[in-house]
């Protein structure tokens, strides 16, 4: 029988990276993602208390999925093995945690989220006293046997630019831009942040654009950078 789906709606801030969490967070993860292989078949986190007070910490594998708006699906992972799964740290101290894998390489490549979370202190406190939890999500993956990223973007309707990895491994992207061209001028210009476009899916972005925004244009730049700094551009007729 399979797994349900765990819903994302309760776990919406759980999509942040280890990288991407509020500055002001009690513990740090690093590395701030993991690749896995057949021949590597395990890693290390580090978990540091940045507090003043001692944490408990819980950790749990998950597979990953996304759909095109950026919904988070996790399903469980016992492929993913972390030890040890409850972590306690004093203030100021480090630990290091063991993440393996069971699965072999495939043709493409197998993405999962390994969530930290701060457990509950079970020391007594005051009725007004409200505790924040942390939860941090870091990304890993088990490459696969001949990685490839192969992206195809396109208009999907007014500023939402579609973006297709057919490849068999992630791309992250850093922004993706979108330009209306007249001739060998861009009439103008605007950016969005860019996110991970898992292996065969698709994510959508949305380009903050005016409704005239094909006005006085006749083409659609739409330009990819990823986080290496490294950039395709593609261009559609304005107004497709």
């Amino acid at each position: 029988m399979r797994t349900p789906l765990i819903a994302c709606a309760a776990l919406a801030f759980s999509a942040l990276g280890a990288a991407d969490a509020a500055a002001d967070r009690r513990f740090q993860v690093e590395p701030t993602r993991l690749s896995l292989s057949t021949e590597a078949p395990a890693g290390a986190l580090v978990l540091a208390n940045q507090g003043t007070e001692p944490l408990r910490l819980q950790v749990a594998a998950y597979r990953w999925s996304e759909d095109a708006d950026g919904a988070m699906r996790l399903e469980p992972a016992p492929e993913i093995v972390v030890r040890p799964a409850i972590v306690e740290i004093e203030a100021g101290r480090a630990r290091t945690l063991r993440v393996g894998t069971t699965a072999t390489s495939g043709a493409v490549e197998g993405t999962y989220r390994v969530f930290v979370e701060e457990l509950p202190d079970r020391r007594p406190r005051a009725a007004s006293q409200v505790q924040v939890l942390t939860r941090i999500g870091v990304p890993v993956f088990v490459v696969p046997q001949r990685p490839s990223i192969r992206l195809a973007a396109r208009p999907d309707g007014p500023g939402v630019i579609a973006v297709r990895n057919s490849g068999t491994a992630h791309v992250k992207l850093a922004r993706v831009g979108l330009a209306a061209v007249r001739g060998s001028e861009a009439r103008w210009r605007h950016e969005a942040a860019g996110w991970y476009v898992l292996p065969g899916a698709e994510r959508r972005f949305r380009v903050d654009v005016g409704r005239d925004a094909c006005e006085a244009s006749d083409l659609l730049a739409i330009t990819l950078v990823d986080e290496d700094g490294r950039s395709t551009t593609s261009s559609v007729p304005c107004g497709r």
